[in-house]
């Protein structure tokens, strides 16, 4: 669907302390966009896919079928839609293993933070598990942000 190969790049190791600085997904100073799905049921969490703008407007032609500079890079609400939908599809087939194992949840809407530099973090001392992967598509990175919350 996106006209492209997605290449898996490696597993982002982190620290898992309380004092641990906020991971940075990203080393870049172009601007960021981070879109996310959560699911909540029998288990609950959230994946977040951070990309530089320049590969949210590659992707955003992708799924559309357009050139890149067919896109607007001011048409947030075209962008957000098409990172929304990529999103979905992934959470989505992420969401579906969970169930075949058990785990009935139901996807949230999309949600789209955009800036400069910023940073995920859970709460101090919550129970969360997390895992990072960096992939890379039209020869550019994103990561995988997965969090997700042990059921109790």
């Amino acid at each position: 669907m996106l006209m492209t190969k997605i290449n898996f790049k490696r597993a982002i190791p982190f620290p898992l302390t309380p004092k641990a600085p906020p991971l940075k997904p990203i080393n870049t100073t172009e601007p960021l966009i981070a879109s996310s799905v959560g699911f909540i049921g029998n288990i609950n969490g959230v994946v977040f896919l951070y990309l530089e703008e320049n590969l949210s407007i590659q992707l955003t032609a992708s799924l559309l079928g357009s050139s890149y500079e067919e896109v607007d890079r001011n048409d947030h609400d075209a962008i957000n839609d098409a990172l929304g939908e990529l999103t979905n599809m992934i959470v989505g087939t992420f969401k579906n293993k969970l169930c075949d194992m058990g785990y009935n949840c139901r996807l949230t809407i999309p949600s789209i933070l955009r800036g400069n530099d910023f940073s995920i973090e859970s709460p101090p001392n919550s129970p969360v598990i997390r895992r990072c992967y960096e992939f890379e598509a039209f020869n550019k990175p994103y990561v995988a942000d997965l969090l997700i919350k042990p059921v109790e």
